[in-house]
């Protein structure tokens, strides 16, 4: 399958990406900064991955994942993580600076893992609109 490379750097950030996990980027930007989240209040970028079937993961397996993603080779100074529970409302890592309104107009499928950049200037974030160039 050929994909345009401005929506492959758009939706899984690499030019060649694997497709047999369907996890795409989802620009979260404008729903999760400024709630007072100093993580996020500061960010360049906030996206998130769908991890579909992971909802039902324990604190313990959430961690084991923030420790993956901390490794060398990841790079991630950790994980925020957001899941709808059972009842519909949406649990977060980071739900104490989020209203319930807030979290449930950013979950795209049960569970939802963050990533955030703090070295991209907003006006160089891909937006791939724009023939694949950088804003």
């Amino acid at each position: 399958m050929r994909m345009p490379w401005a929506d492959a750097m758009k939706y899984y950030g690499s030019d060649k990406p694997d497709l047999r996990f369907g996890m795409k980027f989802v620009e979260l930007m404008d729903i999760m900064k400024g709630h007072g989240f100093p993580v996020f209040d500061n960010a360049a970028y906030i996206g998130g991955i769908c991890a579909e079937g992971a909802a039902h993961y324990t604190r313990k397996q959430l961690d084991v994942l923030t420790e993956f993603v901390k490794r060398p080779q990841i790079g991630a100074k950790g994980m925020v993580y957001a899941r709808v529970e059972a009842d519909g409302n949406v649990k977060s890592s980071v739900d104490k600076f989020y209203a319930q309104e807030v979290l449930q107009e950013m979950i795209h499928c049960e569970l939802v893992a963050f990533f955030v950049s703090l070295s991209i200037p907003p006006q160089k974030r891909f937006d791939g609109q724009n023939g694949g160039n950088l804003k």
